[in-house]
């Protein structure tokens, strides 16, 4: 019982795992046992276990995955057992141990055990695995008894031996195996390669023939010695005894050469026979004997087996190659597999030859067409280029005569005007033939192709002209049209002496001929016109040539004489402007201020004029240039909208733009003449609307290869343009009609200007309209894409504002779909409406809504009022509402609590967005005041640091938006439009500040720049801030070293430009004697003065003294978070940059710096989303407004440390 101990100790601690189950398993099937047939040596090892152990019953079983299948047995008839029915599979679990079970009926884990319980009724229970060399257990030697029995040591011991004895029978037919089947392989190794060897040589000796066949069909180019040579190389070189090659012409196949015997059958219809099924299948075929099949064998008797194969050229059969022989089964697969290589050869040479033959037929052509063409260039009338083309056929087809007839005027006849004859030949010259009751000549004008006769004595064509044929001795003839543009002017005739048939291929020749002739005789006609054509042509070309001198001469007068023009009437004219600035600035009354405003607005405008003058002239002229730099196409639009905002606004019109999202959002091209023109058509369509809309939309045509086909479209609801008068909407110096330029003004080159600047960008513009309902103006741009990251708003569903219900209360369409568009590309869900009334019954009704936009001007209930309906009558439930607005913000609305912010049109995706996130996150107070507008103007900027700045700016569109952007700003410029009438204005007067744009005429920004630093006092020197369009790096530095003190890039932002002036105002009072404190106002869109007294009043009770201390840590950590950052990007740290952005956006946020919180936030957000390029992108940008935050909140912790 200790080894039963044993074993239950194992069964407890050893569970066999799958992976040690898949390789026992793989152990077992190795020795291939299972399921094979009994074997003696197993069959003894069973009897004797049984007798030594005297037991009934013994066993020796393979465990399988799902069964116990049994080798040998004894006492008990059994094959296969489910594996979990036998006592063995126990005994897997410890291979070294013997399990033993002594009374199966008393031990309660087998009492249940179907052979326990049932038959056999074991009682008595040994097992020992069997384990091979390696460890595994593959089945066992078991033992057991219907009676209760024990086991000597002895008998232990010998069962295992016995075991051990099974498991060496295994291996050792296992080796047997092994052994066998290595044997067997190298025998068929053997074999195989005796196979290869054979074939080898069978293969090395068919190449030699094939080459040998290869060399004498290489021998020969023309098509008839080609087949010959295939031929005679099968019955040389492989001994075949009748061979035979046949071509395919039409539905027949014609016999083309043959050894061995003579076929009676030289043509063979394509529906017949042998070779009439290989050509239509395609397909080779053997006949062995005369019994394999009949139906297709030869009809000579002799011959009683067949191989034929079809030869293709460019796959297509154009004959058959077919050997034959007289002895049954003396050709086979391995001939035909030959044959069909060979037919690869023949089928090359073939192509070969008929290529040649066809190219030397094509050369004889072109000679022949060389020598008619040649000699009738040389010809100085029609006749000798008659002459000289009946000549040529007559020889050319070997005829003894040949000869033209022409028409009379009336065409009631031919006259035979030219022949070539045989010396004894009778001549035709001046016969007459008349055309009535000619059948054959009627047929050849009529049908205007060649018609042949065969035989003139039997064809009933030619009985009109029987004795005419009879004199000359013609018997066959072919007849051609002459034509000379298109025109039947005669015919030419070729005479046989004999009948014949003239092949396709030599009618085609002779109507070449034929054709050819009819040009020449044109050319001999129009030589002498051409003589005097050339003479005539020389005089004129010299009279252009002399023009041409004199209009460039012209041009570059005028170019000289704008040029000197626009530098004479700009230079007064700025010091007038200059001068009025100045004038205004001082004390008039109501009367002298507006005349002094109007000579200012005179001024300017006949600047405007000046300008597109000098564009015209400079497109006219070549001359202009466009730049290729990236801008950001949305910001074009944009600025474009804020020129003409305030006009259409003065009017009461709706201004809108639509951009569609595939558009790209930014693009490298000449962002200031885009402007330019989109300005000019809204300029336009405001001008000429007096109600309704305005609408800019841009859409994409397509996309190639990065590049973009962009459609702009200006659509408005103006008085339209009558149909009669369309013609004249792009000329130059041109409008609609007189009253036009009285009513409206305007120089009638904007259009004209447009236009050609659109064409200069690779597209084109044109106009619809209906006259009193309104115009649309196209254009379209091809630009590239540029890379720049898109803003926040640009990049699809935003997270906050995802799923919020947003209700669009605006009468106009247009309004309702564009803030639709927009919110729903943030993931809103938009309700829209034109009415008020039905706004407020759906908010009555409890229609959710989390935020309403209405609209200030609409029919019935207007924005104000329908405000004041939702929230006096739904009280509590209200949503936040934002008006929308042309007229600016409202403060009378915003102090009547009704609104939570204000939008004004036209509406800015950018605006709208942090106004709807603003509103809906809570940044600003639900009913109270609107935050102060998005647009980043502060109006009260001049007031509070006033300044006199000079534009430096060539480009009108440019002076428009920095002027238009300083003016929001409360600041008046004057314009210079280059660097000399910069230094006249600063001889003149004072300047603060100079916007000075780079590349400008006559004197660029940067020469100016070192004028200015070395031609004026220190004192006098103003304060220089560079504009450029180019983003190129060391830009900045270029600027810097020119004596400049700071840099904008273009298209100027106005956060950048508010920067800049704050800048100046810093740099120059520290130039300047010591002052007091700066007034926090002029940084206080950088800090938000508000949060730093919560901060005070809140931490610290009253005491500034938190704020600095806050402020100060905030100083200190700051650029060590920066640098922090910039090595996070360069290890590619997503997690490190996320950090960092995350911690300066909530230090930030804590001490009021919100613009450089809203920055962190956005590089944080680009960082979440693995954008590390973008965010390195804006580093320097993000760089910039930390260090002018940095010194704005210096400035504010100075004002605190003196309270």
């Amino acid at each position: 019982m200790d080894l039963c101990l044993d074993w239950e100790s194992a069964v407890a601690t050893h569970i066999i795992g799958p992976i040690e189950e898949e390789l026992r398993l793989a152990a077992l099937r190795r020795y291939q046992i299972l399921d094979t047939p009994p074997e003696a040596d197993f069959d003894d090892l069973v009897k004797l276990a049984a007798a030594l152990c005297a037991v009934q019953c013994a066993l020796i079983g393979f465990i399988d995955h799902d069964r116990l299948w049994v080798k040998a047995c004894v006492g008990l008839a059994l094959d296969t057992l489910p594996r979990s029915t036998t006592f063995s599979n126990d005994a897997l679990t410890q291979p070294d141990a013997l399990m033993v079970v002594a009374d199966a009926q008393t031990d309660q884990r087998f009492q249940a055990h179907p052979l326990v319980a049932g038959a056999p009724f074991v009682r008595f229970f040994a097992a020992v695995p069997l384990v091979t060399h390696d460890g595994y257990a593959i089945g066992t030697l078991c033992v057991f008894d219907p009676a209760v029995h024990s086991l000597s040591r002895l008998q232990y011991d010998t069962l295992r031996s016995l075991a051990r004895q099974v498991v060496m029978h295994l291996e050792q037919r296992w080796q047997i195996r092994q052994l066998q089947e290595a044997v067997a392989a190298r025998e068929t190794s053997e074999r195989h390669a005796q196979r290869l060897v054979s074939e080898l040589q069978r293969q090395a000796r068919t190449l030699r023939l094939l080459e040998q066949v290869r060399t004498l069909m290489a021998q020969e180019i023309e098509l008839r010695a080609v087949l010959r040579a295939i031929v005679e190389a099968l019955v040389q070189v492989f001994g075949f005894h009748v061979v035979s090659v046949y071509l395919r012409e039409g539905d027949s196949l014609c016999l083309q050469h043959q050894v061995g015997r003579e076929d009676p059958e030289v043509k063979l219809k394509l529906s017949e026979g042998l070779l009439g099924r290989v050509a239509h299948t395609g397909q080779p075929s053997l006949i062995t004997d005369e019994h394999s099949d009949p139906a297709y064998l030869s009809r000579n008797e002799e011959l009683a087996c067949t191989i034929a194969v079809p030869l293709r050229v460019h796959q297509q059969v154009v004959g058959v190659l077919k050997v034959e022989s007289p002895q049954a089964g003396s050709l086979g697969q391995a001939d035909l597999d030959l044959l069909v290589v060979l037919s690869d050869q023949a089928s090359l040479a073939i192509e070969r030859a008929r290529l040649h033959d066809h190219l030397h037929a094509r050369l004889q052509e072109t000679l022949l067409l060389n020598r008619v063409l040649t000699a009738s260039a040389s010809a100085n009338n029609q006749i000798e280029v008659l002459n000289l083309a009946c000549g040529e056929l007559a020889r050319a087809f070997k005829l003894p005569q040949a000869a033209c007839a022409l028409l009379n005027e009336e065409q009631t006849e031919l006259l035979v005007v030219s022949e070539y004859r045989l010396p004894e030949r009778p001549s035709g010259l001046g016969v007459r033939i008349a055309l009535a009751g000619n059948l054959l000549t009627q047929q050849v004008l009529h049908e205007r192709k060649p018609v042949q006769v065969t035989d003139t004595l039997v064809d009933a064509r030619t009985a009109a002209t029987s004795e005419l044929f009879t004199r000359r001795g013609t018997r066959a003839i072919l007849i051609l049209p002459l034509m000379v543009n298109n025109s039947v002017i005669g015919t030419i005739g070729l005479d046989a002496l004999e009948p014949r048939s003239f092949t396709q291929e030599e009618i085609t020749l002779a109507q070449r001929i034929a054709l050819a002739i009819g040009p020449a005789l044109e050319n001999v006609q129009l030589t002498l016109a051409l003589r005097v054509e050339l003479a005539e042509r020389s005089r004129t070309e010299a009279a252009l040539r002399e023009a041409k001198e004199i209009a460039e001469a012209a041009t570059r007068a005028k170019s000289e004489f704008l040029a000197n023009m626009s530098h004479e009437i700009r230079t007064p004219m700025n010091a007038v402007i200059g001068m009025t600035g100045l004038l205004l600035d001082t004390t008039l009354s109501k009367e002298q201020r507006e005349f002094v405003e109007t000579i200012r607005t005179s001024g300017d405008a006949l600047l405007g004029v000046i300008n597109d003058i000098l564009d015209f002239s400079k497109i006219e002229s070549g001359r202009l240039e466009l730049e290729q730099s990236p801008f950001n196409l949305r910001d074009c639009v944009e600025a474009a909208l804020d020129l003409v905002a305030a006009h259409a606004a003065d009017k009461g019109l709706d201004l809108a733009s639509m951009i569609a999202s595939d558009v790209p959002h930014a693009l490298v091209g000449d962002v200031t003449r885009i402007r330019q023109i989109l300005v000019n058509l809204l300029n336009n369509a405001v001008k000429f609307t007096q109600a309704g809309e305005v609408v800019l939309a841009v859409v994409q045509e397509q996309s190639q290869n990065g590049r973009h086909h962009l459609l702009f479209s200006v659509r408005d609801t103006g008085i339209g343009i009558p149909p009669e008068r369309m013609d004249r909407l792009f000329h130059a110096f041109s409008q609609v009609d007189a009253s036009t330029t009285r009513q409206f003004g305007g120089t009638g080159l904007g259009l004209a200007i447009s236009r050609r600047l659109c064409e200069l960008m690779g597209g084109r513009m044109w106009c619809e309209s209906v006259q009193g309902r309104g115009t649309t103006f196209f254009f379209t741009v091809i630009a590239p894409t540029a890379v720049q990251a898109p803003r926040i708003y640009q990049r699809g569903r935003v997270p906050q504002l995802t799923g919020k219900r947003l209700l669009v209360v605006d009468d106009n369409a247009t309004n309702r779909q564009i803030l639709s568009l927009q919110a729903e590309s943030w993931g809103m869900r938009v309700r829209a409406t034109a009415s008020a009334y039905e706004a407020l019954d759906w908010l009555k009704r409890g229609d959710p809504c989390d935020l309403a936009i209405l609209d200030m001007q609409m029919p019935g209930m207007d924005g104000t009022q329908l405000a004041a309906a939702i929230c006096d009558g739904l009280l509590a439930q209200a949503p936040p509402l934002v008006l929308l607005t042309s007229l600016g913000r409202r403060e009378e609305d915003l102090r009547a609590g009704y609104f939570a912010a204000t939008l004004t049109k036209p509406v800015k995706p950018g605006q709208l967005y942090h106004v709807l996130l603003d509103v809906l996150t809570g940044s600003t107070n639900h009913r109270s005041a609107s935050a102060e507008p998005t647009s980043g103007f502060d109006a009260t900027m001049a007031t509070r640091m006033p300044l006199r700045i000079l534009l430096a700016e060539d480009n009108i569109i440019n002076q428009r938006v920095a002027l238009k952007m300083l003016g929001r700003l409360g600041y008046r410029a004057d314009v210079a439009a280059n660097g000399l009438e910069v230094l006249d204005a600063l001889a003149r007067q004072h300047y603060d500040i100079v916007f000075m744009d780079v590349q400008m005429p006559e004197l660029d920004g940067l020469e100016a720049a070192r004028r200015i630093n070395r031609e004026l006092a220190a004192e006098r020197r103003p304060y220089i801030i560079a504009m450029t369009a180019n983003a190129m790096q060391g830009d900045r530095e270029l600027c810097l070293a020119a004596g400049m003190d700071d840099y904008i890039s273009k298209p100027v932002r106005v956060e950048d430009l508010v920067l800049a002036l704050e800048q100046s105002g810093t740099k120059r009072s520290c130039l300047a004697t010591p002052t007091p404190a700066p007034n926090v106002n002029i940084v206080s869109h950088l800090i938000d003065q508000a949060t730093l007294n919560q901060l005070r009043d809140g931490l610290g009770n009253g005491d500034p003294a938190i704020v600095v201390e806050l402020g100060k840590l905030f100083l200190h950590e700051a650029p060590k978070q920066i640098h922090e950052m910039e090595q996070a990007i360069q290890a590619n740290s997503v997690h490190g940059v996320v950090r960092i952005t995350h911690t300066l956006k909530s230090s930030a946020a804590i001490l009021g710096a919100k613009s450089l919180a809203t920055k962190s936030a956005e590089l944080e957000q680009l960082a979440r989303q693995g954008e590390l390029a973008m965010v390195h992108a804006q580093l320097k940008e993000f760089d910039q407004l930390h260090s002018a935050t940095v010194s704005a909140l210096q400035a504010l912790l100075r004002n605190y440390h003196a309270d």
